[in-house]
């Protein structure tokens, strides 16, 4: 949640504050400087979590779940470097992707097997 909480701070700034407000921007600051961080403790601590609760590689939501959060950290590592806009757009879509499929792990982590027979 709090890796998230740049976006989601900020377009609640925007729609209850329509001019700009100091204190939404300076929280958005702070928040800023922990989101580069969690994302990456958010990848170890998917591998991790792959790793303990299957121990072998499977298809299941947590399988897709990580790759996700992989893809969504290599956006925005890469964004970072080259700061090309379609690259921060593209790890908001897929960062909201990944938000989505946390809660479908989390409800239904055997998901997938219903999928697929």
């Amino acid at each position: 949640m709090i890796a998230t909480s740049p976006f989601w701070v900020r377009s609640l700034g925007k729609l209850l504050f329509p001019k700009r407000n100091a204190q939404i921007n300076k929280l958005v600051r702070k928040l800023r400087v922990l989101h580069k961080p969690l994302g990456a403790c958010l990848l170890i601590v998917v591998i991790i979590h792959g790793y303990l609760a299957l121990g072998t590689p499977r298809i299941h939501t947590g399988t897709l779940l990580g790759l996700f959060v992989l893809v969504t950290v290599v956006l925005g590592a890469i964004f970072t470097k080259l700061k090309k806009p379609a690259l921060f757009k593209w790890h908001r879509y897929i960062a909201v992707l990944t938000v989505l499929l946390i809660l479908l792990h989390l409800i239904a982590p055997n998901a997938l097997r219903f999928i697929s027979g």
